[in-house]
């Protein structure tokens, strides 16, 4: 067995070539126009794993021509990977400029959507439904209370905004107004204080015929 020449022990035993090598002299070799890497005969005109030298990666939606790393028509090469700065949140007009939570990137611009137009301290909002800033940047409903069209809304059963929803005509600690309490021997009947508690009605039972 010739070391110089035995693809399978090329210069030393069980040392191998790749397949589209030839073994010289005791060294692989590839063939023309091809590098050698580690065991690959590569092309480093076009090989995205090994663009112009061993180990230069291009990105992964990128490619290699003429031993240069390359991205597709109207992206841009930030690091490794290719993107489009005039739609991407994360590279945004340049390279690593990152849109705030919630807005979006148009044109290399970061700019707050059409659902949450507003912005309130570095944060997209919809001054028409957000509970922390309804009708107003920082204007907050109270626990329980809900924001719609821009105000602080109650539902139909609690209808007074005091420090929650409440109902001022049964609420003994909102009893006719917010913070007016009654006493603990009192009840809240139509938003007044009184001593006789709430009297239920029973309907007539229908009589059988």
């Amino acid at each position: 067995m010739n070391l110089k020449t035995a693809q399978a022990h090329c210069g030393q035993c069980n040392n191998a070539c790749p397949t589209d090598a030839t073994c010289l002299n005791g060294f692989c070799s590839c063939s023309e126009d091809l590098n050698l890497c580690g065991t690959l005969c590569v092309d480093f005109q076009n090989s995205a794993s090994n663009c112009g030298s061993c180990g230069a990666q291009c990105p992964a939606n990128g490619y290699c021509k003429d031993g240069s790393c390359k991205c597709p028509e109207n992206q841009t090469d930030c690091g490794n990977i290719c993107v489009n700065l005039n739609t991407d949140t994360l590279n945004c007009g340049t390279c690593g400029e990152t849109c705030e939570f919630g807005s979006v990137c148009e044109e290399g611009q970061c700019i707050c959507p059409w659902t949450a137009p507003t912005e309130c301290d570095g944060f997209c909002v919809n001054l028409l439904s957000s509970e922390l800033n309804c009708g107003a940047c920082g204007n907050e409903c109270p626990a329980g209370v809900e924001c719609f069209g821009g105000d602080c809304t109650c539902p139909g059963v609690k209808p007074a905004i005091c420090t929650g929803c409440v109902d001022l005509w049964t609420d003994p600690s909102n009893c006719g107004a917010c913070d007016h309490q009654c006493d603990p021997s009192e009840y809240c009947i139509e938003g007044t204080c009184q001593f006789d508690p709430p009297r239920l009605i029973y309907p007539l039972a229908s009589s059988i015929t």
